[in-house]
């Protein structure tokens, strides 16, 4: 068993092939062979030539009625009229605001020579008004498409895949894509402004690498990924780097939840009160996605250490005895592998997948998911009370003695269910 597999895959995904970010226009781009251009170039200081490249780096957001707020001086003017790319409509809308804002006879001369060679390569110029310019009319923006967002069900321990995709006016694509922990926080996460064709291709390879993906919310993405900030804000890795570049716009736009979105689809008051029982447990927990959920064995180790050694007692004689010794070692265990903070992060485990399953039309499985995650309310959770704590001690005790018994080369402590009389799993 061990760590998802799907959390590996990811691991290659994000980091070994994809996020060579690509700017979607470049001073540069298509422009090389215009040889007398450049020779004209303007001389820009440090600063203007900082201004410039961010200007033209922006330009699938550039909006022409605030084009003279972004380029004030007439210099600055010629040298982006220099480096706009020759392509698309958008570009038309921006030479005539230049051309309106300035009179400058070097920036008019330069924007008529522009607009002259985005006629020749057959892009739609306004024709001349009496007085011999052309007129720049603002024209309402067009609405990017709804940005879609999908999430992983986590792995038993607490990791989890996300994608978010978000379309940009008039060009380009955002992607945010890896792993995130409720324990650790980011794992891995890249962010970055791509082509639409690339954004495609990079979404349907995460998509094949990823075994589970659901549809959601983008707020309920922006959750995810603000609590996996936020329990390691303080890391100046690239992770947390490239979540500060989305996380403006998750704020504004697709603010985090309240509460988990189960609530929303499963109201409390639906669920039963009782606990669920034993064989409801076993049927969750015999899902695909709940095929990691097993103690660290770090973790389960001392405690089936401590019951091989009350199998071997000459102390305690009596089946009866040795029964008892163990319920009672299991639940002084049971709270020291789940206390307080680790029940709350089990909780919010469980009100996710049950969200997750009931999307994709498991009702009755998220129904015992949220239920089981409704008695970890409860003050106390103890062994004997708690049949999804009391499973999730077995199973993992289970996992722990053949894992050592085949790491051994021997058949480990007989269970009950080898017919031994083995009182682990009793």
């Amino acid at each position: 068993m061990g760590r998802s597999t799907q959390v590996k895959r990811i691991h290659f995904l994000v980091f070994a092939c994809l996020f060579k970010e690509e700017p979607l226009y470049s001073p540069r781009m298509k422009r090389k062979r215009h040889k007398k251009r450049r020779a004209e170039a303007v001389s820009l200081s440090p600063e203007e030539e900082g201004r410039l490249r961010s200007l033209l780096e922006d330009l699938p957001r550039a909006d022409p009625t605030e084009i003279k707020e972004r380029i004030p001086r007439p210099r600055l003017a010629l040298a982006f009229l220099e480096g706009l790319p020759l392509e698309g409509t958008e570009m038309v809308d921006l030479v005539l605001a230049l051309k309106q804002a300035f009179s400058e006879k070097d920036v008019q001369k330069a924007a008529r020579r522009t607009l002259f060679r985005l006629k020749q390569r057959g892009i739609p110029v306004p024709d001349e008004d009496t007085d011999g310019l052309p007129r720049f009319t603002p024209k309402p923006l067009a609405e990017a498409s709804s940005p879609s967002a999908f999430i992983g069900p986590l792995d038993g321990f607490g990791s989890r895949a996300a994608f978010i995709m978000i379309p940009q006016v008039p060009a380009g694509v955002d992607l945010g894509m890896g792993v995130v922990s409720d324990e650790k926080g980011f794992i891995e996460f890249a962010y970055g402004r791509f082509s639409k064709k690339r954004a495609r291709e990079m979404k349907e390879l995460f998509f094949e690498q990823v075994v589970y993906l659901v549809e959601t919310s983008p707020s309920h993405v922006a959750t995810v990924l603000e609590a996996s900030y936020v329990k390691n804000k303080s890391a100046g890795d690239r992770a947390n780097g490239d979540y500060l570049r989305l996380r403006p716009w998750l704020l504004e736009k697709a603010p985090p939840l309240g509460k988990s979105p189960v609530y929303e689809v499963i109201p409390t008051e639906t669920v039963d009160e009782e606990v669920p029982t034993e064989s409801q447990v076993e049927r969750l927990l015999a899902h695909d996605w709940m095929e990691t959920w097993i103690i660290d064995p770090q973790e389960i180790g001392p405690l089936a250490e401590e019951i091989i050694k009350v199998e071997e007692s000459p102390i305690l004689v009596s089946k009866e005895q040795r029964a008892n010794r163990v319920q009672d070692l299991k639940e002084d265990h049971l709270k020291r592998i789940f206390p307080e903070e680790k029940q709350r992060l089990l909780k919010g485990r469980l009100e996710e997948m049950a969200y997750l399953l009931n999307k994709v039309g498991e009702e009755p499985l998220a129904r015992i998911a949220l239920s089981a995650a409704l008695t970890l309310e409860k003050e106390e959770s103890s062994f004997r009370a708690n049949p999804f704590l009391r499973r999730m001690v077995e199973r993992s005790l289970a996992y722990y003695l053949k894992s050592t018994g085949e790491e051994g080369g021997q058949g480990g402590p007989s269970t009950a269910s080898d017919g031994g009389g083995s009182l682990i799993l009793a």
